[in-house]
């Protein structure tokens, strides 16, 4: 095997392993919060419903990532602007592009800096989408190579997954709130029944698995997407040894994500804990089913945010979510930063 090709694999299970540290870690941290699930069981569901979600319906988010941002080739240029290039510019996109596709170095540093970034991130319990790091660092890698010509780059596309961070958590907030006020006027008619409160918890750790399916269909999609566009005969192979990873990685560095979003947020109930689930569950799939790589992260953040809303702006630590706004912005920047410089360093090399 080729050592690039080596590295880009290894780079990309890295990104898996960090996606449990982080991302995954979102799946399981209101039912842990809410002392439903033990964190170890909680990994395991986690670990088993992303990888079906991946395998089932991840495929299009899949496509988004690994057909690139940037533009590799004449035929792709015609067809994103509906003009044959110049000369000038089918010359350029031969030398930097001579397969027509992005070079599997470009590829393993764009995945390689992806991971560190959420590690980092992981690092200070502070939950970060992979999705979001890994089309930052793609970003940063096609700067590197084509330099600032935006012609080169699929900017539709980068519009339509940026603003998707934008409505991703707001979309989340605005159903939990609703599906929050029905469970809890539903929780008033019951009366607190003793079965009640066990349908509950049954339907928090069903909702669990929903959110982890939907993350598999579409964040830990777009982690595998890069691979599986180099090997897609591998799909299953990749995805399978990704899941791996990933519980692996949730087991060893997830428990200080999974009470950020579990605990730090607000407190949480069990009609609390399931309108959260299923609100984020809901954000992922209909952004999978466009193809458009969104964060998990955003998508429970946002769910948390509002079931607290319903109890009252005061029960939201404003001052957790200042922290983890900021690593939203930050975190991706510096992905991106450090994607075009490692490939120059790289490259050089």
């Amino acid at each position: 095997m080729d050592i690039i090709v080596a590295f880009m694999l290894l780079s990309g299970f890295f990104v898996a392993w960090n996606t449990g540290a982080n991302d995954a870690a979102n799946c399981i941290g209101v039912p842990v919060g809410a002392n439903i699930l033990r964190f170890r069981k909680a990994v395991i569901l986690m670990a088993i419903f992303v990888v079906a979600g991946a395998l089932l319906q991840g495929q299009r988010v899949m496509d988004t990532m690994g057909s690139g941002i940037v533009i590799t080739n004449s035929i792709a240029y015609e067809q994103h602007h509906g003009a044959v290039p110049t000369e000038d510019v089918s010359a350029a996109l031969e030398a930097w592009f001579p397969t027509g596709q992005v070079s599997d170095l470009a590829t393993a540093v764009s995945l390689l800096a992806a991971g560190i970034s959420v590690f980092l991130a992981t690092k200070f319990g502070l939950p970060l989408s992979t999705s979001q790091s890994i089309v930052a660092a793609v970003a940063g890698v096609g700067v590197a190579v084509v330099g600032l010509q935006p012609e080169l780059f699929r900017l539709a596309l980068l519009g339509r997954i940026v603003g998707s961070w934008i409505i991703s958590p707001i979309l989340t907030m605005v159903t939990a709130f609703v599906i929050y006020k029905i469970l809890l006027r539903l929780t008033r008619r019951m009366r607190r029944s003793l079965q009640w409160e066990q349908t509950l918890v049954y339907l928090v750790i069903v909702s669990s698995c929903y959110f982890a399916f939907s993350m598999g269909s579409n964040a830990f999609g777009a982690g595998l997407g890069p691979m599986v566009a180099k090997f897609p005969e591998m799909r299953t192979v990749i995805a399978l040894i990704s899941g791996a990873t990933l519980a692996f990685g949730a087991l060893i560095f997830g428990r200080r994500v999974t009470q950020s979003v579990g605990s730090e947020i607000t407190a949480l109930d069990y009609p609390g804990a399931l309108a959260a689930q299923l609100a984020a569950g809901i954000g992922l799939q209909v952004f999978a089913r466009f193809g458009v790589p969104v964060s998990s992260s955003q998508a429970i953040v946002g769910a948390v945010v509002g079931v607290g809303l319903v109890k009252g702006v005061g029960m939201v630590n404003l001052a957790q979510l200042k922290r983890i706004f900021a690593s939203w912005f930050l975190t991706p920047l510096f992905a991106g930063v450090l994607a075009a410089a490692l490939y120059w360093v790289l490259r050089l090399l």
